[in-house]
């Protein structure tokens, strides 16, 4: 019942969204972030967020961030306890099967890596968020080269605690050329 609750507000905030610009009617040119080429020097990225989304945006860069600086236990804040972690179609599973499994992997990896945000959009209404980015992920390993391209998929809800993600979504593929 939440996860229908979940699909139908997004659906309403996808359809409330008709008319705004698009994702891919940005200004960077699509061979540069959408077709797996490496992405060779740090630009702006191409945001597009609601006012109302501001504080979930807040709250998934604080979660990235605590995630890729490996303090488990302050990232698990930010996460509802019915949380469901999806990575290249494999459910991760709940929050604590994730906290306690492939989180550690996924902290250790990102502390290998330069992450540069490519773009973002966000919307909102009183209850629901979604947030979508995608993400380029550079090796800082002597003798690696394959930069990773991600795109990640938050659905949060507003909570009496704030904003608490809960799904994750996250698919990636090795950029061409890298």
């Amino acid at each position: 019942m939440k996860l229908l609750l979940v699909l139908l507000t997004l659906s309403l905030l996808v359809a409330v969204d008709v008319g705004r610009p698009s994702l891919a009617q940005s200004s960077i040119p699509a061979a540069t972030i959408g077709n797996g080429k490496q992405i060779d020097k740090p630009s702006a990225p191409v945001l597009s967020i609601a006012p109302e989304a501001n504080a979930a945006v807040q709250v998934v860069d604080s979660f990235m961030a605590k995630l890729a600086s490996g303090d488990l236990s302050a990232a698990e804040k930010f996460l509802d306890p019915g949380l469901v972690v999806i990575s290249n179609g494999i459910i991760q599973g709940s929050r604590s099967d994730y906290l306690n499994g492939p989180a550690k992997t996924d902290a250790a990896y990102l502390q290998k890596n330069r992450r540069q945000l490519l773009r973002r959009q966000a919307r909102a209404d009183t209850s629901f968020a979604w947030v979508i980015s995608e993400k380029a992920l550079f090796p800082q390993n002597a003798g690696k080269s394959t930069t990773q391209l991600v795109s990640e998929t938050m659905l949060l809800a507003k909570t009496p605690a704030g904003w608490k993600i809960m799904h994750i979504h996250w698919s990636s593929h090795v950029a061409t050329g890298s």
